[in-house]
């Protein structure tokens, strides 16, 4: 094994090296690199989805939340936030001290803190919230047969947002256009004959 394509003075435990069409893991023991037995099994991202089929692929997106002053309630070990967090990114701060992991739990928008918070202590945490969700190629629901032309989606849009392909042509909102969609019912102005083909990109809250 040639140690010269690895780091010689690495700042993390683990790297994979690709040869060809092969790859392996090897970690750093503090003295030189030893290949792992294990194989190198690609890890895929928190929006993939395996099963996409109708429901298309669904991409979360977030924003992040910084220097939001938490309000302490009473009793003195619970605070509440103005949004949900997507846990592991926050990060707490007790008078400018990060707080640990073991210090608090979080369920949906309220802090529990395994301590009381002495009367004028500042709380000061930065976060990410999910804000919507990203929907790509969803096939509606309702049949295509020549006769249907209302359909259901499994959520519903944010105005505007949308855009539908009928055949692969970009579909147009408007009573005198192609369709109009009401909550989750997308009502289409022609009869789409049998074996059409129709995807729905669109942005839904959470």
């Amino acid at each position: 094994m040639d140690l010269t394509l690895f780091p010689k003075n690495p700042n993390v435990g683990e790297i994979v090296r690709v040869d060809g069409n092969s790859s392996r893991s090897y970690r750093w023991n503090g003295i030189t690199w030893t290949a792992l037995k294990k194989p190198y099994v690609e890890k895929k991202s928190d929006d993939y989805n395996p099963n996409q089929g109708r429901m298309g692929l669904h991409k979360k997106m977030s924003k992040d939340i910084l220097n939001e002053k938490l309000v302490i309630n009473h009793p003195a070990s619970i605070a509440n936030l103005k949004n949900s967090i997507v846990r592991g990114t926050e990060s707490i701060y007790m008078n400018g001290q990060l707080l640990s992991n073991d210090d608090y739990n979080i369920i949906d928008k309220t802090v529990y803190f395994n301590f009381e918070i002495s009367e004028g202590f500042s709380l000061i945490c930065n976060y990410s919230t999910l804000t919507h969700i990203e929907i790509f190629n969803e096939i509606p629901l309702g049949e295509i047969n020549g006769v249907n032309d209302k359909f259901t989606l499994f959520l519903t849009p944010v105005q505007n947002t949308e855009s539908i392909y009928f055949n692969g042509v970009r579909l147009y909102e408007g009573n005198d256009k192609d369709y109009i969609i009401i909550n989750n019912i997308l009502q289409l102005f022609f009869i789409p004959s049998e074996k059409s083909s129709i995807k729905i990109d669109y942005h839904a809250i959470i």
